[in-house]
């Protein structure tokens, strides 16, 4: 009985929502495009995601030590030099 209430709590979980919906999503355009999944579109999505995943870094620390800083775009703008 323990272990339904469990699975269920799990189940209801907004995260877990959100992994199974990526899940599909990701199979459904693999089966609409057999590249989705590729090894070359692995890559580019990788190298387009660090961007954002630097700024997210550098907003997240900010926030974390008290400070509001409005500059992404220039972060932005330099991550892209550099990128």
């Amino acid at each position: 009985m323990n272990s339904n209430r469990r699975l269920d709590s799990i189940l209801r979980s907004k995260t877990t929502i959100m992994i199974i919906a990526t899940i599909v999503v990701a199979i459904v355009f693999t089966i609409i495009n057999n590249s989705f999944l590729s090894l070359t579109n692995l890559k580019a999505l990788m190298v387009t995601m660090s961007l954002t995943g630097t700024i997210a870094i550098g907003m997240t620390m900010l926030l974390i030590s008290g400070e509001v800083d409005l500059a992404a775009g220039g972060e932005a703008a330099m991550g892209g030099i550099m990128v």
